[in-house]
């Protein structure tokens, strides 16, 4: 459920209505609705705020710094921060699985590496287009463009010394997004 509102006092007005309703609807269709298990996050860019309060049969439901939705991580200051932390590590694993998978000598052909290598990959590009503005950053540029290169040189089995965007080339692995289409 997503609620607006320019006020806390307006927001929690509006969010405790659609839960109350939200309640009712569940308990008329036979449903439970668990007060300590439902989850809240506030959006905002806004440094300082009054929290809001929002409850659930009479149950205040306590605010998370994050949340996960769709497989990204959305924070409370709408950065991207958090969720290229969470996809880097997962990358990173990914990538350590799979090289036990394919040896450097006598192992799969460059194609078959790409293939193997296109799960890290789509986890490294999930969510960029959303969060393109904030792949404009150049540190954050540099995290993601860091783990292409790393793939890259798993599916050509090529020294470190090789520059980046040559070994992008090469091996087929796309280039980190500059500017996302939205």
């Amino acid at each position: 459920m997503l609620v607006t509102g320019r006020t806390t006092e307006w927001l929690e007005i509006s969010a405790n209505s659609a839960l109350t309703t939200v309640e009712s609807w569940t308990e008329e269709n036979g449903l439970h609705l668990s007060a300590t298990k439902t989850e809240a996050v506030m959006l905002t860019t806004k440094r300082a705020y009054i929290k809001p309060k929002f409850y659930i049969k009479g149950t205040l439901l306590r605010l998370k710094k994050k949340v996960k939705y769709l497989g990204v991580t959305l924070s409370e200051k709408l950065g991207y921060r958090r969720h290229q932390k969470i996809a880097q590590n997962k990358v990173t694993a990914t990538n350590a699985a799979l090289s036990s998978l394919r040896p450097n000598i006598d192992g799969p052909t460059q194609k078959k590496r790409l293939i193997l290598i296109t799960v890290a990959i789509s986890q490294i590009m999930y969510a960029a287009s959303i969060c393109s503005t904030a792949l404009e950053c150049k540190n954050k540029l540099a995290i993601m463009e860091k783990l292409l290169r790393r793939i890259a040189l798993r599916v050509v089995c090529s020294y470190k010394t090789v520059s980046t965007q040559p070994i992008l080339v090469v091996s087929g692995v796309p280039p980190p997004p500059k500017h996302t289409q939205h």
